[in-house]
This record gives structure tokens, sequence and C-alpha cells, in this order.
């Protein structure tokens, strides 16, 4: 549930940015054309990778302390059996989110380059007059 609230909102944020103009930055591609696009994705982005770099030194430190206990093995056993699950679940969940922003970021990017195209051959003929 928490992935389709988190989806939801990045969709709706997006959605509201569109309608109200949105802010724009400028990101050198491979081809060294600069490419728009909405500010607001890169932050996004970043929040999403950092809280799953978060997830996963919570997991590795857990794991370690677990692995490292001396209480009885099957209780051990059971205990990291749903560290690992609940750390596979979670992870799967930003990985979601994360791709969703990948996906609007490549979208916004396409978009804009088809645009580019488009404006560029009437630019040159504009200049040859």
């Amino acid at each position: 549930m928490y992935v389709i609230v988190l989806t939801d909102y990045v969709t709706k944020d997006l959605h509201k940015q569109a309608r109200q103009g949105g802010t724009r930055m400028a990101v050198q591609d491979s081809q060294g054309e600069n490419t728009f696009y909405p500010d607001d994705l890169l932050p996004k982005i970043q929040q999403i990778l950092a809280i799953m770099a978060d997830l996963e030194l919570r997991y590795e430190t857990d794991r370690y302390h677990l692995e490292n206990w001396s209480g009885p093995r099957a209780i051990k056993a059971h205990v990291l059996a749903n560290l690992e699950q609940s750390y596979k679940a979670n992870r799967e969940r930003y990985e979601v989110c994360l791709e969703e922003l990948r996906s609007r970021t490549r979208a916004h990017i396409e978009g804009s380059h088809r645009i580019h195209q488009k404006l560029a051959p009437a630019a040159s003929m504009q200049t040859k007059h």
C-alpha cells in the first residue's frame, strides 16, 4: 500500500507541476546537447536512492548482528529468513517507484528531443534567407 500511495503522490505531483508549467532543469546528454526536464524529478530520484541505500545498510547491519548472535540456530535461521524477506519486499517497493521516476524522465527527455528535431529544420530554413 505504501508504494501505491508514494507512486500516486509522485504521479499527482508531476501532473500538478505540468499543469502549472513546472520548472525545468538543463542536463547535458551523451551527445552534448542540453536536455530540459522538470527539476523535481532529480531530487525525487535522489531521495529514493538514498532511502534504498539506508535500507541496504540497515539490512546488512541487522544481518551481521544476527549471524554473530549466539542464540539457538533455529530461531536465528527463522529471524534471518524474516529479515531477508522483509528487506526484499521493501527494496522491491522502492525499485517500482524509482523505475516510474526514471520512466517519466526518459519520456520527458524523448519528448523534448522530438520537439527539438521538429524545430531544427524550421530554424535552419530561416537562416538561409
